[in-house]
């Protein structure tokens, strides 16, 4: 089998790890990981990686990612989702669509947010959700996030208990969480909010027009597995000669005057692997190109 990425259109009501162990049911393989976490409740775009992709997982995780999400207030729960306790209700309440455009307005840019107390954040080396499913409550500090940009997903109509859902699109940076986005709405209206529907359309360059479903992997594993340098088309690309790399590939450094950071190496079209370059010589952090392609330097 070969060595790549599957873009998988995630089901509802399954967790990221549970649809990991599916795909190393259906390809009979254990190097398996996926990058970006949905929770059981979202669909939508899931990455997973296949053998040697797996250590190309990092490239990933910091690019953008778009949703489609729904919120609907009139109720908050415990879990900031339609699968938590109710905390709090308001029976009668109206949003304009000019309300609910300020609304979504305000979260442009960079913002400070803090994340669902039932969240993978470690608070002293345990995960923020063990802790709440224990039933204590998780203080979590603020921290900034960016918001791309966020817009309605429909014609905006007046909103009301008999019709209290807004649905919007937004792309945002790496730990925003769309939970939190929707409890912020709510909190900023003064009704009570939680995000009822969510849908990762995007990761990066990486489209759900793109992907496949469990049921489609499993019929034709084989044709759904895209090569693994999906994983650094938006890093700059250094093409090196025969010698160079002999050398790169063999885990010697090369002399690269004036690059600096992380490069995507490529001997035409055979992608060798990542290197960090400061300034002076071009270090292999990640090689794919020899039997010493396990060892990561740096």
């Amino acid at each position: 089998m070969a060595d790549g990425f599957i873009l998988l259109d995630k089901p509802s009501g399954f967790t990221s790890h549970q649809v990991v162990a599916q795909v190393r049911k259906i390809l009979a393989l254990s190097r398996v990981g996926h990058a970006g976490t949905l929770d059981p409740m979202a669909t939508g775009l899931l990455v997973v990686a296949v053998g040697k992709a797996t250590r190309l997982i990092e490239y990933l995780l910091n690019s953008h990612k778009c949703y489609q999400a729904e919120v609907t207030f009139g109720a908050s729960t415990d879990t900031e989702d339609a699968q938590g306790r109710v905390l709090e209700t308001c029976g009668k309440f109206s949003l304009t669509p000019q309300q609910q455009l300020s609304v979504l307005e305000s979260f442009q840019g960079k913002i400070q947010q803090v994340p669902p107390a039932a969240s993978a954040i470690k608070i002293q080396g345990k995960r923020a959700y063990d802790l709440f499913r224990q039933g204590q409550k998780p203080q979590l500090a603020a921290r900034e996030v960016e918001i791309l940009s966020i817009k309605p997903h429909q014609p905006l109509t007046d909103l009301n208990a008999a019709r209290p859902c807004l649905r919007f699109l937004v792309c945002c940076s790496k730990g925003t969480y769309i939970r939190s986005l929707a409890r912020d709405m709510g909190t900023m209206v003064g009704i009570p909010a939680h995000l009822s529907n969510l849908r990762r359309v995007s990761i990066g360059s990486l489209s759900i027009d793109q992907a496949c479903t469990l049921e489609q992997l499993a019929t034709a594993p084989g044709q759904h597995i895209r090569d693994m340098t999906i994983a650094v088309q938006h890093l700059p690309m250094l093409q090196v000669d025969d010698q160079s790399a002999a050398g790169f590939c063999m885990g010697q450094k090369l002399n690269k005057p004036g690059l600096q950071g992380v490069y995507a190496v490529f001997r035409d079209n055979t992608f060798l692997g990542i290197g960090h370059g400061d300034g002076t010589l071009l270090k292999p952090y990640k090689v794919f190109c020899s039997d010493l392609s396990h060892r990561e330097e740096g």
